[in-house]
């Protein structure tokens, strides 16, 4: 049976993306990141860990708000590596630094509440 209504179906195992929620903490905290410093070091712990071909993924950063926390979307086939390379990472350049993956979903409104903590945490999208 073939489709003839021009949609494509999209599902968790063919997803193109991967959404990650991490957040990045620094051992001085110098005020609040900038989306620009957030994804020079996110640039920087995949280049150092994967070297330059893996630094040409494509690594989008949808969302940055305090306390470090941030959504970044990445290719669903390399998102393995792009999160061994984010929690690999130490050292930046204005000291040392950690990402934590917090959460990953195909989905990005799988993100806006976290089922497992007793407060709701929702995104505020404007």
């Amino acid at each position: 049976m073939t489709s003839t209504s021009g949609f494509k179906r999209i599902s968790a195992k063919n997803s193109p993306y991967l959404y990650l929620k991490v957040q990045l903490t620094r051992e001085s905290n110098q005020g609040d990141l900038t989306p620009a410093f957030y994804k020079f070091t996110v640039t920087q712990a995949i280049q150092e860990n994967l070297g330059v071909v893996g630094a040409a993924a494509q690594v989008d950063l949808l969302k940055t708000w305090s306390g470090g926390y941030a959504i970044l979307r990445v290719p669903n086939l390399m998102k393995e590596k792009i999160w061994a390379a984010l929690t690999l990472y130490n050292a930046g350049k204005s000291g040392r630094c950690a990402f934590r993956v917090l959460q990953t979903s195909p989905y990005l409104m799988a993100l806006a509440f976290d089922s497992r903590s007793t407060e709701e945490q929702c995104l505020n999208v404007h």
